[in-house]
């Protein structure tokens, strides 16, 4: 009955749906009624959905209530009278089902097709204006998938996309902590660890994944070609978060060899990470020189 209700053409009943479906969801019980009837909702898979052919990404999908619960509410934000019910509920799921959120934004972008992705963009871009206003406090992303697929748009070779994609950073800037972080996230990763020699001289002990690091500076490229004022004002008066000053292990490490150089401010970090790449040697090629020279 609870999925009928979901599913059911009328927008106001969904959304009670989907609400009463969440807060299933949400109870904290090991009663087996209860367990059983959550295993159902993320595992079975249902059949006969009408609006699955409205889903350009239902390809994706496993079809089973909890996706297409939320495939459903990501097509509902096109409708303006529910915004701000279908926005509690998207932040309702996120908090409950991270992964599905994530993954259902994220498999809505297309690989070739640009009116696919013209629409994804737009629906993305609204998202995201309507979140910072009712709900400024919360970081989605983290880890940087749509925020990273959304900044790729900016160097499309279609120009639409490139202007939705720059309408949407530069109405972003008041948050731009929230695109800043994930980047700034792949270039403080813990895998690309470093040595500092008693000259203080830079070498990287493994090999890193270089493809992601310049994809990540590709990115941060891209963002100060595209707002360039708007940028480089908000690197310059706004401290980092400390999450990233928390994965900072270089500046902490390399402040025990010799006074520090300050990390403070967006800029700061951004310098100070950016030389590291520019200083640092590989040790392992270091070696292998050494050992072709003695032999």
């Amino acid at each position: 009955m609870l999925t009928k209700i979901v599913f059911c053409p009328d927008i106001s009943f969904s959304l009670e749906g989907v609400d009463c479906l969440l807060d299933i969801l949400n109870v904290n019980s090991e009663n087996e009624i209860f367990t059983s009837v959550k295993s159902y909702l993320r595992h079975h898979e249902l059949e006969d959905i009408s609006f699955t052919k409205h889903i350009i990404f239902q390809n994706s999908l496993q079809k089973n209530c909890l996706e297409l619960s939320m495939a459903k509410l990501w097509l509902l934000l096109e409708e303006q009278m529910y915004q701000k019910k279908v926005i509690d509920l998207l932040i309702k799921f996120y908090k409950s089902e991270a992964n599905i959120f994530t993954n259902t934004i994220s498999n809505s972008f297309a690989i070739n097709d640009t009116d696919q992705n013209v629409n994804a963009i737009r629906k993305f871009s609204q998202f995201w204006k309507l979140t910072s206003e009712f709900y400024p406090e919360i970081v989605f992303f983290e880890n940087g998938e749509c925020i990273f697929k959304m900044l790729d748009f900016l160097d499309n070779e279609h120009p639409l996309l490139r202007h939705l994609s720059k309408s949407w950073l530069s109405q972003s800037i008041y948050q731009f902590n929230k695109i800043l972080d994930p980047l700034l996230k792949v270039l403080l990763d813990r895998d690309t660890t470093w040595y500092i020699t008693p000259k203080n001289q830079l070498f990287f002990t493994k090999e890193y994944d270089n493809r992601r690091i310049i994809e990540a500076f590709r990115k941060l490229k891209n963002i100060i070609i595209n707002v360039t004022d708007q940028a480089i004002n908000f690197f310059v008066t706004n401290k980092i978060s400390k999450a990233l000053f928390d994965m900072d292990d270089f500046s902490k490490e390399i402040g025990g060899k010799r006074k520090p150089i300050p990390i403070e401010y967006y800029l700061e970090l951004m310098v100070s990470i950016s030389l590291r790449f520019i200083q640092g040697k590989v040790i392992i090629f270091t070696i292998l020189i050494l050992l072709i020279y003695l032999y």
